[in-house]
């Protein structure tokens, strides 16, 4: 294990092949690798027989070219299901701290940190850090307050989809700011009415062209966040909202009810949180507060990396 704050950690990141996922576990990296030395090593969710067998036996030789490469890790670290019994497993047979993003579904006290977003409404201390936001990776952000985006979440267990609702805050956001170049891309979730009738909005709009998902190039995204100067998201895109907070654009919310208004909802709440605190925007039927301008991103994912290391005690 590393023996001073100097000294490189090595850091085995293990991906399920889910974007979301990796986002989170990429942006751990980022918090360590701000605060000391650090040989980071990707390695693919295996086989679950080879996982197994490694839990009992303390041993898993199908990793000893990885081992050979980046050397035992100190640190491994992972995001979603799929990297639970991989975390524990390599625990065993290297003795590495193991590390998991968002509340496991195996015992906590397995793992010897757990790193939760505060909408999930767990409280910090032992084994577990609070991050205000899900963790979401650095962006080299230079906004052109010229260039908007509007990125559209979709249909889900907790949030309704009123399409005019969503389709006329879409109109006044473009509207109201002439001169402002707009893009608007949907997502996987979003009904194909609501993307139709954007698509044809925007043919009759010179300020907002309709960018498909289906049809954006890998890395699109990534790289709108670093050039616009304004970004709107639908309420439900908790992880997207985090993303955003972490370029130098104004951000904003566009409102969507509770499926159950009056329910308690972990999004909703940690979404309201935000407006509160004057940190975004909002757009209803009812409301309309501007974007603020911001002039440094958030970068929760390197506080909780600095927090991480002492908890580890590296």
């Amino acid at each position: 294990m590393a023996e001073a704050c100097s000294a490189t950690l090595t850091v085995w990141r293990l991906v399920d092949g889910k974007p979301g996922h990796e986002k989170q576990s990429q942006a751990l990296v980022e918090g360590l690798v701000n605060q000391r030395p650090v040989q980071t090593q990707t390695v693919p969710v295996g086989n679950l027989k080879h996982t197994l067998r490694a839990l009992i036996t303390g041993r898993w030789p199908e990793l000893n070219t990885i081992n050979a490469v980046s050397g035992v890790p100190d640190v491994v670290i992972g995001a979603g299901h799929a990297t639970h019994l991989a975390l524990l497993a390599m625990k065993r047979v290297y003795g590495a701290k193991a590390v998991v993003i968002m509340n496991p579904s195996l015992p906590s006290n397995w793992f010897d940190a757990v790193i939760t977003p505060a909408h999930d409404g767990l409280q910090a201390g032992g084994n577990r850090l609070v991050s205000a936001t899900a963790l979401a990776p650095t962006v080299l952000s230079d906004p052109n307050p010229n260039l908007g985006l509007i990125l559209l979440g979709g249909t889900n267990k907790h949030f309704a989809w009123p399409e005019p609702q969503i389709l006329e805050a879409v109109n006044q956001l473009v509207t109201h700011q002439s001169g402002k170049h707009w893009l608007i891309s949907n997502s996987r979730r979003t009904p194909n009415s609501t993307s139709n009738a954007l698509n044809t909005w925007c043919q009759q709009h010179d300020d907002a062209e309709f960018i498909s998902v289906d049809q954006c190039p890998p890395g699109w995204l990534a790289e709108q966040l670093t050039k616009v100067g304004e970004i709107w998201i639908t309420k439900d895109s908790a992880s997207m909202v985090a993303e955003a907070l972490n370029t130098q654009a104004g951000v904003g919310l566009i409102d969507l009810p509770l499926i159950m208004p009056g329910t308690a909802n972990k999004i909703a709440k940690a979404a309201q949180g935000l407006v509160d605190a004057g940190e975004v925007g909002v757009i209803a039927s009812d409301q309309y507060n501007p974007a603020p301008p911001r002039s440094a991103a958030a970068n929760h994912h390197l506080t909780v990396g600095a927090q991480l290391l002492a908890l580890l005690g590296l």
